[in-house]
């Protein structure tokens, strides 16, 4: 499943924003990875892929028919995904009371974000998830790896901001 994470983290890092929807579904494959890892423990990884992809499946079909309301879902578990990584980073681990708080307090206020600054943030947003999705798993060594994320985030916004210029503002419809 490293792979696999890659591969939609190098797609969240350089085109979240372009494919909105493919955002939507990849936090959703992000998020339903984590959570399917931590709730379904012990299970065949089979089962953990499947309701990852389950997950991310929901979030892309909401994004088509609901976009605003999928877009602030996917700023929510995007924002609940970065804090748990950073709480991670920090302390070592995120689990327990600690990192529910976290990932709620970091859900609401990404999810006001990118509802309210639609395109940055959805650059933003899907810039720092992809390039957390592949320094977490790229790089072993804390100093690389937060090199390496610092690295794949920059890159990230300014190809993400190159394509922005060129097609200009996204205008959500209303569901």
């Amino acid at each position: 499943m490293p792979i696999l994470s890659a591969i939609v983290g190098a797609v969240l890092l350089f085109f979240g924003e372009r494919l909105y929807w493919l955002f939507v579904g990849g936090i959703g494959f992000v998020v339903g990875m984590d959570l399917a890892a931590r709730g379904l423990a012990g299970q065949p990884e089979w089962i953990i892929l499947l309701a990852a992809v389950l997950v991310g499946i929901v979030g892309a079909v909401l994004a088509i028919f609901f976009q605003r309301l999928a877009i602030g879902l996917a700023g929510f578990m995007a924002g609940g995904y970065l804090a748990l990584a950073v709480l991670t980073n920090l302390t070592g681990s995120a689990t327990g009371q600690a990192s529910m708080i976290a990932f709620v307090i970091g859900g609401i206020v990404v999810a006001v974000l990118v509802v309210a600054l639609l395109d940055w943030a959805l650059i933003v947003i899907s810039a720092l998830v992809g390039a957390a999705m592949i320094s977490q798993r790229a790089v072993h060594d804390a100093l690389w790896r937060t090199v390496t994320f610092a690295v794949l985030f920059v890159a990230g916004v300014l190809v993400q901001a190159a394509m922005l210029r060129r097609a200009g503002p996204r205008r959500i419809e209303e569901s």
